[in-house]
């Protein structure tokens, strides 16, 4: 999703709700942002990303700063691997 989000626009779509953050804090501190990714990726787009790349810089960013991770975080998250399976098939 190839795009410059504005402020505005990275609050309406990117912020993460008390309900999802509450889904996000059970994952362990290593997986929360990619799931978070994942989440609100799917929900803007109706699909999921393939890798951290398709997550553009300032919506990683943002994710990452609700969460006091670090955005490049989301580079290690294993996208095709058991556990994006798994969040995948758990956010469906």
């Amino acid at each position: 999703m190839d795009r410059d989000w504005s402020g505005q626009e990275l609050s309406d779509h990117w912020s993460l709700g008390f309900e999802e953050l509450a889904r996000v804090e059970t994952k362990s501190e290593a997986l929360q942002l990619g799931y978070a990714a994942q989440l609100k990726f799917y929900q803007i787009a109706g699909r999921f990303p393939s890798e951290a790349t398709e997550v553009t810089g300032t919506a990683r960013d943002y994710l990452a700063e609700q969460l006091g991770r670090q955005g490049t975080e989301l580079f290690d998250y294993d996208w095709s691997g058991r556990n994006g399976q798994r969040h995948r098939a758990e956010i469906l």
